[in-house]
């Protein structure tokens, strides 16, 4: 007739089991191995890298110098910044590199000859200031503040981080001392305008430079 106790034990066992096997599953199940790409500049100019995945791709910074795109990562090192880094899932599938930069996987170096090249693969001319850029650096020389601003024929950037400096478009402004050293700035082509007031030395590629030259 109807089911007696131990047939309900039976299937509430069965039942027990059967949810401690999904649960057995869920915690079985294989986590993907995230794994760490980093671009290194050797320093002396820009490079250039771009590379793919086959699985989950992010970068471990906020940088403007790196983009990532779905499984395609790319960007530039150098010649003053050093580092990009991004981590990854699954396998890389294709690399390029062009000037002096190295790659390491997981904290080991490896070739970009190794891999596939990508076609069509990102080129200096694709990179904003790449190696035909150049450097200038604006140190305060103590005693006071320096107010500084210039005007770049195609584009500027920062490399060094800080409030009292400022980029908007093809212009930067901003100040040095009296205690804060030094700011520094990537640009290209050519430098259309520059002034400076109060103490401090301008450098051009690591060479001092004055303000009329």
């Amino acid at each position: 007739m109807g089911r007696g106790p131990r047939t309900r034990r039976r299937f509430v066992k069965r039942a027990a089991a059967g949810l401690l096997g999904v649960e057995g599953l869920r915690r079985d199940a294989p986590t993907e191995t995230r794994r760490e790409l980093t671009v290194e500049s050797d320093g002396g100019g820009v490079a250039v890298y771009e590379f793919t995945v086959s699985g989950s791709l992010s970068k471990t910074e906020n940088s403007r110098t790196d983009t990532v795109d779905g499984t395609r990562g790319y960007g530039w090192v150098g010649p003053e910044r050093g580092t990009d880094t991004f981590e990854y899932t699954g396998e890389l599938t294709a690399l390029s590199l062009n000037g002096p930069a190295s790659i390491a996987r997981d904290g080991e170096d490896i070739a970009d000859d190794d891999y596939p090249p990508l076609p069509d693969a990102v080129t200096a001319d694709d990179i904003p200031g790449g190696p035909g850029s150049d450097v200038l650096e604006i140190r305060s020389d103590g005693g006071g503040v320096a107010a500084y601003e210039f005007t770049a024929d195609d584009w500027v950037g920062k490399l060094t981080s800080s409030e009292e400096e400022r980029v908007a478009g093809t212009s930067a402004y901003g100040h040095v001392g009296p205690k804060r050293g030094a700011d520094a700035y990537e640009f290209s082509t050519e430098m259309v305008e520059f002034s400076v007031t109060g103490p401090a030395s301008v450098y051009l590629n690591n060479g001092k430079i004055t303000p009329s030259e």
